[in-house]
């Protein structure tokens, strides 16, 4: 489960972020620069003294919203600081930054680090600097009902997943404009239910046919809500829509969003070839027996552009994987907590068992997600593999990332269990 005492306390952490940027104001005022790191890598933030003032959250506020307006224009978060390399060469003059309550906020210049393109994007228009989606895609949804499935045909259906992924997850593969979701629900749920798009009905076709080949399941209309799938009947034939449109499919609206009660469960893993006999043997006894309907084995899509870069180009080091799994069970009453967290851990420890209960880099999978930060991995109880958490988060890029830790937030302001230290 997301551990609520995995993160601590808001009021705290912002009386000591207003003690931090008092302290770096004061030196910022007394004209102490930044020593300079040549560890820092392409993904760090630059310096943001010059924008905050202590004493206020509205200072938070401003940067996070000059943050955001920076994304949303294309341009890239890393720039170089305002001087030495300095895309004119000099500081330009400021303009202001009206704020959610209409008053002048704060002075922010044209070329802030914030708002500087990475260098590798810095030729480019910002409307250039996202992928251009297609105009429209085709979209599939089934069922695939529980009564019919056996181990055999459980482990083929799945088998028939990973194979597809495995051939046509790289940057130039011929199948890889297409995306999936697919919720391997318990046996109490009733059914699985799978999603994919892809901007050519060719692919999709092709696809579905691998998917489903030598099961003997027949497919069926996805007629309720399954996880983060809403109910989609009218796409039990591939239907052509825009692109917006198929986009929003996923994600929303779904029960998890809809119940204010919901307690959730979550462990990852990144896969870099088909799940092994042994894997798949123990997801199917593992979702046949639990009396949980909302446990699920989810499968996304992953590869394509993501594979073009490397290990260490971005934070994110997990750059030739095929396919995403989460491990999920969604319950809501808090005196359940124990059983269900008890029940997932088993879940995956027993799916990865063959090496110490978590998905080890190299071979077969290749880490963890840590938009999931779970603290098991964390635990060498549950962690059996010698595989510190951090490696398995962020593969060779730790080191890179305390380095930035320890020039941006020295005294770990942002933090959970997980967090990267100084």
């Amino acid at each position: 489960m997301q551990d609520p005492s995995l993160y601590p306390d808001l009021k705290a952490v912002l009386e000591e972020l207003q003690q931090a940027l008092g302290a770096e104001r004061a030196r910022h005022d007394a004209g102490a620069p930044l020593p300079p790191d040549p560890n820092v890598s392409a993904f760090a933030p630059r310096d943001t003294r010059a924008v905050l003032r202590p004493g206020s959250v509205a200072d938070v506020t401003a940067l996070v919203g000059a943050f955001h307006r920076a994304k949303a224009s294309g341009a890239g978060l890393p720039g170089p600081p305002h001087g030495r390399g300095h895309p004119r060469g000099r500081r330009s003059a400021p303009r202001t930054v009206v704020g959610p309550h209409r008053r002048r906020r704060r002075q922010l210049r044209p070329h802030h680090p914030l708002l500087v393109p990475h260098p590798r994007h810095r030729a480019r228009a910002p409307e250039r600097q996202l992928p251009a989606p297609p105009a429209r895609l085709h979209a599939s949804a089934i069922d695939l009902s529980w009564s019919e499935l056996t181990e055999d045909r459980f482990v083929r259906l799945l088998q028939n997943y990973g194979a597809w992924h495995e051939r046509n997850s790289g940057p130039d593969a011929p199948g890889r404009h297409l995306s999936t979701l697919f919720n391997a629900n318990a046996r109490r749920f009733g059914s699985l239910a799978h999603y994919a798009q892809s901007s050519s009905r060719a692919t999709l076709d092709r696809y579905l046919a691998a998917l489903l080949d030598g099961t003997g399941l027949t497919p069926r209309p996805v007629e309720r809500p399954s996880g983060e799938l809403a109910a989609m009947p009218n796409l039990f034939t591939p239907r052509e829509l825009p692109w917006l449109d198929a986009a929003r499919m996923v994600g929303s609206p779904n029960p998890v969003w809809a119940n204010p009660l919901a307690r959730v469960g979550l462990k990852s893993a990144y896969h870099r070839r088909n799940f092994t006999g042994h894997q798949l043997k123990a997801a199917y006894r593992h979702l046949s027996q639990t009396d949980n309907p909302d446990t699920s084995l989810v499968l996304l899509s992953f590869g394509g552009a993501i594979n073009a870069h490397g290990e260490a180009d971005t934070a994110a080091a997990q750059r030739d994987s095929v396919f995403k799994v989460l491990y999920q069970a969604i319950w809501s009453r808090p005196q359940d907590d124990e059983r269900e967290t008890a029940r997932l851990r088993a879940f995956y420890g027993d799916v990865y068992a063959e090496t110490g209960g978590v998905p080890v880099i190299g071979g077969v999978t290749d880490g963890c997600y840590i938009n999931y930060p779970d603290t098991d991995l964390a635990d060498p109880a549950v962690n059996t593999s010698g595989v510190p958490w951090h490696e398995l988060f962020y593969k060779g890029g730790h080191e890179r990332l305390r380095a930035v830790k320890r020039r941006y937030d020295p005294h770990a302001v942002f933090r959970h269990k997980l967090s990267v230290a100084p």
